[in-house]
């Protein structure tokens, strides 16, 4: 009898334990979403261009096709259309409420295609605030920093360093999209950086 009772309360000690150790992990998972997903509030983004907070509200109307050649915007929705091509920016309105819905979460499915999607941004909520981050961070450093001091704190910081923008202000590498959003606010926080805005393509009014 007494050995059936240490066997029960063994089991049951294992069992709390592994509740422990799930609401741990399920805490640690939430922590990084939270962490990954901090610059986007809603449909509304924070990213900072020095020193000054800015907003940027995604449109989800609307996906943002970076690349030259012919659009491959179909492998993503069917019935898109485009309505701004600049250079290799493509503007195109969707309407399949399952790309709608994801995009509005600042993501973009995978395409068959080569192109890269990435979702539409407005500083103004509307086509004519259109900014498209097209990756990389643009970083101020302190004052006379040079670019081998550079070079040594991307390094350290596991960054790519892609060149001397003017200054003490330097290119790093970073994805295209929200990606290089979330990237330029954390780096804000690194030691030795004044501030840390996304590389913009910016359309001043679209029509």
């Amino acid at each position: 009898m007494e050995e059936l009772t240490k066997e029960i309360a063994m089991k049951q000690k294992l069992f709390f334990l592994s509740i422990i150790l799930l609401l741990s992990c399920a805490s640690g998972m939430q922590a990084e979403e939270k962490k990954i997903n901090s610059s986007l509030n809603g449909n509304l983004l924070t990213y900072y261009d020095g020193s000054e907070p800015r907003k940027a509200y995604i449109l989800n109307d609307y996906v943002v096709e970076i690349g030259t050649g012919a659009s491959n915007v179909k492998s993503l929705d069917k019935s898109a259309q485009t309505k701004l091509e600049k250079g290799n920016i493509k503007l195109h309105k969707v309407s399949d409420p399952n790309l709608k819905a994801e995009l509005s979460k600042g993501n973009v499915p995978k395409s068959n295609s080569n192109s890269l999607f990435v979702p539409a941004l407005s500083t103004t909520g509307d086509e004519s605030g259109l900014i498209v981050p097209i990756g990389g961070v643009i970083v101020e450093l302190a004052k006379g920093t040079d670019e081998a001091s550079a070079k040594a704190w991307a390094s350290k910081n596991k960054l790519n360093l892609v060149k001397k923008v003017v200054g003490s202000f330097y290119l790093v590498e970073s994805p295209a999209g929200i990606a290089a959003i979330e990237l330029a606010n954390s780096l804000r926080e690194k030691q030795g950086v004044v501030s840390a805005t996304p590389n913009f393509w910016k359309n001043a009014q679209t029509k």
